[in-house]
C-alpha cells in the first residue's frame, strides 16, 4: 500500500508535462513530500536548477528510513556519470569500504535509514533523463538480502523551455538478476532471500 501526503501532479509519474503546462499545476519546487510503501518510508524535495543558457541541474533530497532498522543497500541507475557510477546501469551506491556484506551498506546506513542529496548534470535539449534507485534490507549476520524492497526515482525533459523534475514514483521491487550479480560481485558469498 502507498501512502503520500502531497498529492503528486496531475500527469502520469513516468511522462513530463508539456513544456507549455503552466507552472500551477505543479508542486512547489521545495514541497517535502513523503509516501510509504511496506516497511519502507521516503520523504524528499526535488532539485532543479535550469538557469537559461547554463547546464542543467536535477536531482532531490531525502531521507528513506525502515520499521526494520536493519541496514540498507541502495542501488542506482544514473542518467549521467556520477562519482563512479556509471549511467544506464545498476551501481552499488556509496557504499561503505569495509568487506564483506558490509560493503554492500549505503554508507552511514546500518540502522535503517538513508539520507542523500544526488545531483546530476547535463546540457540542456538532450531529451528526457531518469534516475533510478532500488534499496535493499540486508542482514549482516548471516550475509542476507531481503529480495522485496522499493525503487524510487526521478526524471527531467531536459528540452523542455522550463525543465523541472519529477518523481517518478514509490513502488515495491523485487531484486532483479542484474542488481543480484552486481552485488555477487562486491561480494560473492552474499544469499538472497
Amino acid at each position: 500500500m502507498t501512502q503520500s501526503t502531497h498529492r503528486p501532479p496531475a500527469h502520469t509519474p513516468a511522462q513530463h508535462p508539456p513544456a507549455h503546462t503552466p507552472a500551477a499545476q505543479h508542486p512547489p519546487a521545495h514541497t517535502p513530500t513523503a509516501q510509504t510503501v511496506g516497511v519502507f518510508t521516503i520523504e524528499y524535495t526535488l532539485f532543479t536548477n535550469a538557469t537559461p543558457g547554463d547546464d542543467i541541474q536535477f536531482g532531490m533530497d531525502f531521507s528513506l528510513t525502515s520499521t526494520v532498522k536493519k541496514s540498507l543497500s541502495q542501488l542506482i541507475f544514473p542518467a549521467v556519470a556520477v562519482g563512479t557510477n556509471r549511467p544506464g546501469m545498476w551501481n552499488i551506491d556509496n557504499h561503505n569500504s569495509r568487506n564483506g556484506p558490509a560493503s554492500l551498506i549505503f554508507s552511514n546506513a546500518e540502522h535503517g535509514t538513508i539520507t542523500d542529496k544526488p545531483r546530476e548534470i547535463t546540457a540542456p535539449h538532450q531529451g528526457v533523463k531518469t534516475t533510478k534507485f532500488a534499496v535493499y534490507l540486508v542482514d549482516l549476520q548471516t550475509g542476507t538480502v531481503q529480495s522485496t524492497g522499493v525503487q524510487f526515482g526521478y526524471s527531467i525533459n531536459t528540452s523542455d523551455t522550463t525543465p523541472r523534475t519529477i518523481f517518478t514514483g514509490f513502488t515495491k521491487s523485487n531484486i532483479a538478476n542484474e542488481q543480484k550479480a552486481l552485488m555477487q560481485a562486491r561480494f560473492n558469498h552474499i544469499n538472497f532471500a
